[in-house]
């Protein structure tokens, strides 16, 4: 076999929470577009074929997520990363944040030392800023600023067949989430009630960010267990992330948990400096604070840990029919 039909990709494997980040930190061409938002939208209509690819059989699983390590495109930026999922190309994710910051760290592939370290990761929603906690060369945590997330719209109905009305709270966190209250978490079929609500969601549904243009369809549903106060400043709350088609995230999510502060930050449940300890069907907790309430909507720091599970080659052979039915793809090096 010519070995011009097979291309390497070097991958590092972490999780959050429970959500896989493959991370792919070599073997790929520098990407078409001005930015990562342009890069995202390229590879989106034309080589979207690696996306499906990783995130399936035998490569992959729907419920994981691949992370392209890219060149940073802001001043103070580090290095970029553009995330890729069931739904396609979200503007932002928490959970990949973490694990890409935690992996590039614990790989050398950025300068680690003893103590607080603080970087800005570029994304398509624009530069973040995180700090990791390190200690004998690994990452103990990781808080990352959350910048601005706002309710877009309260109390929307969805109508879904056969179950009635929902009301639900369309909120920008680093992605459109639908956000529904419930008494309980527990004996919900979250999967199937999250397919529903994407299915209902009116077609007027004002999906665009003021600076980032359209982000939709709408492809999150985040849904939000009664809030427990635990002590003066600090809150619990059940809660599960769902994202179009069909999973349930196992990690409360750091996009969901943001979510939650902005509703709870605009109705005054919650303050600044308040803390709310979000917790996914899993078991797996996030942390997030309130840090304040600015321009219509709340910024928020929320905090996780990556721990990782793996690393090596994934082997992109394009003599193999499965990998020719893909469809075209971003070129590799």
């Amino acid at each position: 076999m010519p070995r011009d039909t097979l291309h390497r990709l070097e991958v590092l494997d972490y999780h959050a929470g429970g959500d896989v980040s493959r991370i792919v930190v070599g073997g790929l061409a520098p990407l078409s577009g001005a930015n990562l938002l342009a890069q995202a939208r390229h590879l989106a209509q034309k080589g979207d074929a690696l996306r499906r690819l990783l995130l399936a059989p035998p490569y992959g699983d729907p419920t994981m997520s691949v992370n392209l390590v890219l060149p940073p495109e802001s001043a103070a930026g580090e290095a970029g990363f553009l995330v890729m999922e069931a739904m396609g190309y979200p503007a932002f994710s928490g959970s990949n944040a973490i694990c890409t910051a935690t992996a590039l760290l614990e790989s050398g592939r950025l300068p680690m030392p003893a103590g607080e370290r603080r970087l800005v990761l570029d994304c398509p929603a624009g530069p973040v800023t995180l700090t990791a906690v390190c200690h004998n060369g690994r990452v103990a945590a990781v808080t990352y600023d959350a910048g601005l997330s706002f309710v877009a719209a309260r109390a929307l109905p969805f109508d879904l067949p056969g179950q009635g009305r929902l009301l639900c709270d369309l909120v920008w966190s680093g992605v459109f989430y639908a956000l529904v209250r419930l008494e309980s978490l527990e004996g919900v079929d979250l999967a199937t009630l999250g397919a529903a609500v994407v299915a209902a969601a009116p077609p007027d549904l004002p999906l665009r960010h003021p600076e980032l243009g359209p982000m939709g369809p709408l492809s999150f549903v985040h849904f939000a267990g009664p809030l427990e106060k635990l002590a003066a400043g600090r809150f619990r709350s059940r809660t599960a992330s769902y994202v179009h088609p069909g999973v349930v995230c196992a990690s409360p999510t750091g996009t969901g948990t943001s979510a939650r502060l902005a509703c709870h930050g605009l109705v005054g449940d919650m303050e600044p400096g308040d803390v709310l300890e979000t917790v996914s069907p899993s078991g797996a907790c996030f942390t997030g604070r309130l840090v304040a309430r600015a321009d219509g909507g709340v910024r928020s720091a929320i905090t996780g840990r990556a721990q990782p599970i793996g690393r090596g080659d994934i082997l992109i052979d394009h003599d193999d029919p499965l990998v020719r039915a893909a469809g075209p793809m971003p070129s590799f090096q």
